[in-house]
């Protein structure tokens, strides 16, 4: 029997500057994954008072796609897991789209359960629960489904440092959450004094990718640069994604 030799479409995240749920997103859908699947996303998962949209911004000089989620007052809650894993179970999705967006999710769940000391069962999640979180981590699984990716992999991840303000207070940077979602992942600094990865696009980098390095022997086909919310000076709150070939066989 013929061993297959076509080659493998690589999807390889450039996080340099950080990574996040809505980073994520927008540098899938810049990179050619459709939109109009994204729009619909909201009333798959059964989530009304939320909608999408997108626009290209500058971070630093250079171009982005910030996609945003808009959610009506009332339609932003607490959820536990069990309420998003019916959420997601239920949506008009494929199977594949579920069951990874569910991964990346329970990982999050149990990460806070740990470094909060409590039962996964107890834990709520504000904003990791609420509907945008949702959008974000379903949308790019959802975008790496669509785009026909075999093999996903990324680069070692700037966390940045120093310390931030959350509902519990003061907290170092990365913050616990990121830190236990990113064990056995190469991290590094990146620009000093902010956090630079959230517990959002941490757990998706960790849960999708299959390995973490320099970027992969491919034929690039295309770059995506999606848009943080904030302004940074000195560098560009982006990630880039990108896509291409394989040049020769690869392991799965």
């Amino acid at each position: 029997m013929s061993r297959n030799t076509n080659p493998l479409k690589l999807l390889w995240f450039d996080c340099a500057f950080g990574v996040s749920g809505d980073m994520c997103l927008g540098a899938l859908v810049d990179a050619g994954a459709p939109f109009k699947p994204l729009k619909e996303l909201p009333e798959a998962l059964g989530l009304k008072g939320v909608t999408l949209s997108r626009r290209t911004v500058k971070r630093s000089g250079l171009r982005a796609l910030k996609v945003s989620v808009k959610v009506d007052e009332g339609a932003q809650k607490a959820r536990r897991l069990r309420n998003v894993e019916g959420i997601i179970s239920k949506a008009k999705l494929p199977d594949a789209v579920k069951e990874k967006s569910l991964k990346v999710f329970r990982a999050i769940f149990k990460a806070e359960a740990h470094v909060h000391g409590s039962k996964l069962e107890d834990v709520h999640l504000h904003e990791m629960g609420a509907a945008d979180t949702l959008i974000d981590i379903v949308g790019s699984v959802l975008c790496i489904e669509l785009l026909g990716v075999d093999k996903v992999t990324s680069s070692p991840v700037a966390v940045g440092s120093g310390t931030i303000k959350c509902a519990h207070g003061l907290l170092p940077v990365p913050p616990p959450a990121v830190a236990e979602l990113l064990k056995g992942v190469p991290i590094h600094t990146g620009i000093e004094g902010m956090e630079l990865a959230t517990p959002t696009g941490a757990a998706i980098i960790r849960e999708i990718s299959k390995e973490f390095g320099p970027m992969p022997d491919m034929v690039l086909e295309a770059v995506g640069v999606g848009a943080g919310t904030r302004k940074i000076e000195g560098q560009p709150n982006a990630l880039r994604a990108l896509i291409g070939k394989s040049c020769r066989p690869l392991k799965r």
